[in-house]
């Protein structure tokens, strides 16, 4: 199914009736008027647009898997409105004119996403690129556009260990370029300066001393395919300026050669630092900024993406043992209360670590965290579980709460809690909270009617 349709107030003339029918059954899902959570992309129709919407469309957004359609029942929008709505979570704004023609774009665009959601789930992208969370699929869908309906030059921003080098893959693998070549990459920061010349353009045999034959640069070997320039912000400014006409016009001349050459490839760049604000204060050339940054994708960090953390665990152990054994819940809460400055980097290596330590027996736990790694993941833990009760405390201390009310007020409503997580069952919460069924039972005959 490609998506669900909603009308929104007194949306619902016949014309507007008519329309949502046809495209109701064009995506074989009936028209819903309440809004439920879905991975599918959803079809907004709202009658006019107000303050009302503005605050419901991020929790739209958020149903819809952050690919949402707005159709608005005006002829025209104005540019603020166009704005504010892109901002509160919109994908893609349509304006009611023509019926026809917008049955069909935004059909286009249900399409468009339907096609980039079966390219994500095919089992070789499945098996490499790991993570389900709502951050890292906006990402892998973003990048799959991308690749597969263009051929512009890519910037990849990120923290070091967030997969820069696993995105330019991706972009490679659904570029759809017919006789499409190889992916090149060049480490930037193995570029000797002197010897940049030949690195990028090739050399003619006998150009300088040493050159005993003909040699291809990484743009002659990246012909037809993709060229990636991880570290890309390393190059000095020099060497910036000397890749401007290759990467605009694609001609280029070997050191030592006269003859311009032509050639095709896509451009993808990738880099921790951040090149918008060097090419601001001139760090960084603004005019090789723009060339390589046709389109730029922002990758998280792991900090961000939480929730992919037992999902990158199950993948790091089948790479260590052909059975992985069992993991503790509670080695998954202790990973995710770290932040990984490193990011998956740092995930992998701590992996590593603890398969270097495990036993062979039980499940994989705490214990096989090394004890100094595990200390910085306790410090955290507590810092951050310590912060979590300031406020609270606070705002019942200014209410009045003094020291003996407030422990009873949080006493009852761990128990209140626990209950409902064991779902009543009395012995389980008790031994959860370390006291007596008994006193549980007083508690719950105190606060049943």
């Amino acid at each position: 199914m490609l998506g669900w349709v909603s009308i929104e107030k007194d949306a619902a003339t016949r014309e507007c009736a008519s329309w949502v029918n046809a495209l109701c059954q064009a995506t074989h899902h009936p028209p819903t008027q309440a809004l439920q959570h879905s991975e599918q992309p959803g079809v907004l129709i709202a009658n006019t647009i107000d303050n009302e919407l503005l605050e419901k469309l991020p929790h739209y957004a958020e149903q819809a898997s952050h690919r949402m359609i707005l159709v608005c029942c005006q002829p025209q929008l104005t540019l603020e409105q166009q704005l504010h709505l892109i901002a509160a979570g919109v994908s893609h704004l349509f304006c009611w004119q023509n019926p026809n023609s917008l049955l069909q774009a935004v059909l286009g665009q249900l399409q468009r996403w339907a096609q980039i959601d079966r390219i994500l789930s095919a089992r070789a992208i499945r098996e490499q690129i790991i993570g389900q969370s709502p951050t890292w699929l906006n990402v892998l869908r973003n990048t799959v556009e991308i690749g597969r309906y263009s051929h512009a030059n890519v910037l990849l921003l990120g923290e070091p260990g967030t997969g820069k080098e696993l995105i330019a893959r991706l972009l490679h693998t659904v570029d759809q370029r017919e006789h499409k070549q190889d992916l090149v990459v060049l480490d930037c920061t193995t570029v000797v300066p002197e010897l940049a010349g030949s690195e990028f353009f090739g050399h003619e045999k006998g150009a300088f001393t040493n050159a005993i034959r003909t040699r291809e640069g990484m743009f002659e070997q990246a012909a037809g395919g993709t060229l990636f320039l991880d570290e890309v912000g390393e190059l000095p400014a020099f060497l910036q300026a000397s890749l401007l006409r290759v990467i605009q016009e694609k001609a280029y001349k070997r050191v030592g050669g006269d003859r311009w050459q032509t050639l095709d490839f896509r451009l993808v760049s990738a880099t921790n630092r951040d090149l918008e604000t060097e090419q601001r204060h001139g760090t960084f050339r603004q005019d090789f900024f723009h060339r390589i940054a046709s389109n730029i994708i922002r990758l998280p960090p792991l900090r961000m993406r939480k929730d992919d953390i037992p999902l990158l665990l199950d993948k790091f152990l089948h790479e260590e043992f052909t059975e992985p054994p069992a993991v503790d819940p509670t080695l998954i809460y202790a990973l995710q209360a770290h932040d990984f400055p490193g990011n998956v980097r740092e995930l992998r290596q701590l992996v590593r670590a603890m398969c270097g330590r495990y036993n062979g027996y039980g499940a994989l736990s705490t214990n096989d965290i090394p004890r100094d790694y595990l200390q910085k993941i306790g410090a955290t833990y507590f810092a951050d579980y310590e912060a979590s009760f300031h406020q609270p405390v606070l705002n019942a201390l200014h209410h009045g709460m003094d020291l003996k009310t407030l422990k009873e007020y949080v006493a009852d409503i761990a128990r209140t809690l626990t209950l409902q997580e064991e779902h009543g069952n009395m012995a389980k919460a008790a031994e959860r909270l370390g006291i007596t069924v008994r006193s549980l039972q007083q508690f719950r005959a105190k606060w049943t009617p």
